[in-house]
Parts: C-alpha cells; structure tokens; sequence
C-alpha cells in the first residue's frame, strides 16, 4: 500500500502494531524517508542531533517553521508516557494531516452554475488523473497535476433531475486511472483500516495513484 506517513525511531515502537501505510525508518535508512509526508520522530534528543534545521523546541512538538509536517516525540526512555500517547495521537491524525495536503473542491450543480450534465467536463480536468466512484452515490477526481480533489455527489445531482447514468459516462469514459466501487466492497477494505477517518472516501482516490 502506498505510504501516506512516516516515524523515525531508534528503535522497534513499544505498543505499537505497524500499519502498512507507515513509513517505518530509523536514525541509519531515515534520509530515504519523505519529509513532506506528516513525520513523527521519536526521541528528542534524536531528533536534535539529525534535524537541527528545522531549529528543535522543546516546547513545541507539533510545530516548526521549515517543515510543518515534521513533528517530534519522547522516546520512551526519555518520558514514557509522553511516547506512548504520542505515537498512539499521530496515528490517529496522520491520514487526515495527509488528506489535508490536497485541496478538496465539492461540485454543486446550483453554486458552480452547472446547467447540464456536459459542463462538468469543463468543470474539472481529465488530463493525468485518477478516479474513484463509490456505488452510484459519490465520484471522486484525483487531479495530480494542482493536487486537487474533486468531489462529485451525485444523489445531489439526482435531486435536481440531472441524468447522473450520463455524467458517471462522461467520466468514466476520460478517465483511463478509474476504480468503480459498486458495492461498496474497496471502501469497506479501507475503513478497516482507517475506522475513525470521517474522510476516508475522498482519501481513497489518493492510494489509487
């Protein structure tokens, strides 16, 4: 599965069962690791020695003014508690922290003037992207190029009597990257392992590519 974080550690996590959407590294393989994920290094006195341009404050674990995605914890010789909760906390946030470096645009059928189901081409680019359609309820574009997430909600373009059969043609016939999850099944596969993300749909689209 793709890699959407990172943890730096000296040594083997404590309480901790990995997930395959970790990075695991320590302080000999860590410069292969990508920063611009969202990183926890584990120790502070590590995290000094191997990263003291992003200038190391001990009052701030969360937050440096070069890499706001990098962020730091004790060790658990250090302060135990600190690393346990730690570790536990940025497992929790690291998918939605991910989420958050792509900006996500919902389609409205009245507040983006979409007066039939063709202006949706002209709505959103097809050149090197990725799709993902979750039953016949929501379909989600990956735009690589600006990063960007379009979200497209079809049962609120059923309400309002739009042909929603004709625009999930229009986009699965552009799109050559495309998964259609009718029954809902990859969704389900993914929620096992992401169950408390309220955003996992729209993340989906993002290991697609």
């Amino acid at each position: 599965m793709k890699k959407i974080a990172n943890i730096i550690s000296e040594n083997e996590l404590v309480n901790h069962k990995k997930v395959n959407w970790i990075g695991y590294y320590d302080y000999k393989s860590w410069n292969d690791c990508d920063l611009s994920l969202p990183t926890l290094v584990v120790g502070w006195n590590k995290y000094k020695e191997h990263f003291p341009y992003l200038y190391p404050n001990i009052l701030y674990k969360h937050l440096n003014p070069t890499n706001p995605r990098v962020m730091w914890e004790f060790s658990m010789e250090e302060r135990v508690v600190d690393y346990f909760t730690g570790v536990e906390s940025f497992v929790k946030k690291a998918p939605r922290e991910y989420c958050e470096l792509y900006e996500y645009i919902s389609i409205d059928p009245i507040k983006h003037a979409i007066r039939e189901e063709w202006d949706l081409i002209e709505k959103i680019p097809f050149s090197n992207s990725v799709m993902y359609q979750y039953k016949d309820e929501i379909i989600y574009i990956l735009d690589r190029n600006q990063s960007k997430i379009y979200g497209i909600y079809l049962n609120a373009f059923r309400y309002f009597k739009y042909d929603t059969k004709k625009i999930m043609t229009l986009f699965s016939d552009r799109i050559e990257k495309q998964v259609i999850d009718l029954d809902g099944s990859l969704y389900q596969s993914f929620y096992k392992q992401f169950p408390n993300f309220d955003q996992l749909k729209r993340t989906i689209v993002l290991f697609l590519e």
